[in-house]
């Protein structure tokens, strides 16, 4: 296998070398870059009001928790995303993480409201929320930098990724959008970075636990990642014997814990049921089929149709594809490490086939799309490089227009 050290030298890596390597000072300074400069283009594309229904259910609970002290939203709320709990009052089905991620926002409408500054209370909460993705997409863009240079790759690779992550993808025109793949996005790369530490702490496994956690806060779909994480874990640990890779379980689940007993808190108060997330109410009252999707017309539909395919809305990952026997040359453990990835989102998705008919792109898949290609082997290739810059500032211009 080959790969590169921190300074950009050529190495060759056998199996037993490790493979993920260190950052130094210069690297994080590059990732804070990167994120600077996201969120500066990121901001000049922005809505600036949350026009979307999923968001505005969302931060409707964010406004009820802070001037309310309630979770419950009132039952003329024009939102399709309401159940009925079992106390009567009625509550949005979404996992409660992007509702805490809008906190902040609300009050910093609030604050400035108070000073007789900008419009009406609520036009000035919604003005400041629609950011928040904003600084997701930016902080995710920078995490994948540093997890691919994690990973053993050149820098300038890894810079040409980023940028293909975050302007040639759907990633760019979500930060417009008020879904919360984004955050989960940040929060699996984030597990994903601390995970793959070169001289893992207990510590690393217990923030890569509690990252974990924060995406499950957000998003309970969120477990399909963890295949990922065991697969990474594994990826420069493979020689360790059985007990020293099972120690890590501990600190890890110790992360990871807190935010699923909040989740479990959250559900029991709203249905009186710590297994009833509000999907379950919504998937019996429209008399749904629970994975009952079938799977060869769901994956078309996920991976290649126009209306929501995750080639057509991001045609850099074809590139991929075309490097894929690259990647598998240089490293069969990442090769499967994205196939896990892939597949297990691909066909979770695919089999919810009835969920993708009201949506547009392949936002269900968004936290794929960081491993989604193979696309790390491009590094074999500059003219390569210089397609996926044109065609990622190109689509990402135009989506985002």
């Amino acid at each position: 296998m080959t790969g590169f050290d921190d300074s950009g030298r050529k190495e060759v890596l056998t199996d037993a070398k490790p493979l993920m390597l260190r950052h130094d000072k210069v690297h994080r300074s590059h990732a804070l870059r990167i994120f600077l400069a996201g969120a500066f283009l990121y901001t000049f594309t922005a809505s600036g009001y949350v026009w979307q229904e999923d968001g505005a259910t969302r931060l409707e609970v964010a406004k009820n928790i802070a001037f309310e002290k309630s979770w419950s939203i009132s039952p003329n709320w024009p939102s399709r995303y309401l159940v009925q709990g079992k106390d009567g009052r009625w509550y949005s089905f979404y996992g409660i993480g992007q509702t805490v991620a809008f906190l902040p926002f609300v009050f910093l409408g609030k604050g400035v409201h108070s000073l007789g500054i900008g419009p009406s209370l609520g036009d000035s909460i919604e003005f400041f929320a629609s950011f928040v993705n904003v600084l997701w997409g930016s902080a995710a863009v920078a995490i994948y930098y540093l997890l691919v240079l994690r990973f053993g790759y050149r820098e300038r690779t890894a810079v040409l990724l980023a940028a293909a992550l975050g302007l040639g993808t759907i990633f760019w025109p979500h930060t417009r959008e008020h879904y919360d793949h984004l955050q989960v996005s940040f929060f699996l790369l984030l597990s994903s970075y601390l995970i793959a530490a070169p001289r893992p702490f207990r510590l690393h496994h217990g923030l890569s636990g509690a990252a974990l956690g924060a995406a499950f806060l957000t998003r309970a779909d969120s477990l399909l990642f963890l295949p990922c994480l065991v697969l990474i874990s594994m990826i420069d640990n493979s020689s360790q014997p059985l007990q020293e890779k099972l120690r890590r379980i501990v600190p890890f689940l110790s992360g990871f814990m807190p935010f699923l007993v909040v989740v479990a808190l959250y559900n029991y108060l709203r249905f009186e049921s710590v297994w009833e997330t509000g999907y379950g109410l919504g998937i019996s009252r429209a008399h749904y089929n629970f994975l009952q999707g079938e799977l060869g017309s769901g994956l078309y539909r996920m991976l290649a149709s126009p209306g929501l395919g995750l080639f057509p809305f991001n045609p850099v990952l074809l590139l991929g594809l075309v490097s894929l026997p690259l990647l598998w040359i240089r490293s069969k453990r990442q090769f499967f490490l994205i196939a896990t990835v892939v597949v297990t989102y691909s066909v979770f998705f695919a089999k919810l086939d009835w969920f993708m008919l009201g949506t547009w792109g392949p936002r269900h898949l968004i936290p794929v799309i960081p491993f989604g290609g193979g696309c790390w082997s491009l590094q074999y290739t500059a003219r390569i490089g210089c397609i996926v810059c044109q065609s990622s500032v190109w689509q990402g211009c135009f989506y985002s227009s």
